[in-house]
């Protein structure tokens, strides 16, 4: 039979809590390394992201110079409304410039070459209604 009795023995109780306390103090200070070298990853990810944000902003600020020394954009004109393209119609027909016929009926001058391309279109294909 095996005798237990060495368990019972002051010198075995306080052998067991001194190791257990080398165990702990162990324990204790793997944890304080790992949550210093955690720390340092977090302040060194915070400072990058902090560098990044700086930048952001400082681009978003010039983004913000340039877009105010753009000058405005010109309100939307109507365009051509049909009270205005026989009025440009009219005007081609007697021999006025895109140009002129723009300036006259105050549109952009790229509606006023549509239209009278598309009239010439118009005019140059022949019609299939009766």
């Amino acid at each position: 039979m095996i005798d237990f009795g060495w368990i019972l023995s002051p010198a075995a109780q306080y052998g067991a809590l001194a190791l257990t306390l080398i165990a702990c103090l162990a324990l204790f200070i793997s944890a304080k390394f790992e949550l210093h070298s955690t720390r340092r990853l977090a302040e060194t990810t915070r400072d990058a992201a902090a560098a990044d944000i700086e930048k952001l902003l400082s681009q978003l600020s010039n983004l913000k110079e340039d877009l105010e020394s753009l000058s405005p954009a010109a309100p939307p004109t109507q365009g051509l409304n049909l009270n205005r393209r026989l009025r440009a119609l009219r005007m081609h027909r007697r021999g006025e410039a895109a140009a002129t016929i723009a300036a006259a009926l105050r549109v952009p001058p790229h509606e006023v070459e549509l239209l009278l391309k598309l009239q010439r279109i118009f005019q140059s294909t022949p019609s299939i209604l009766p």
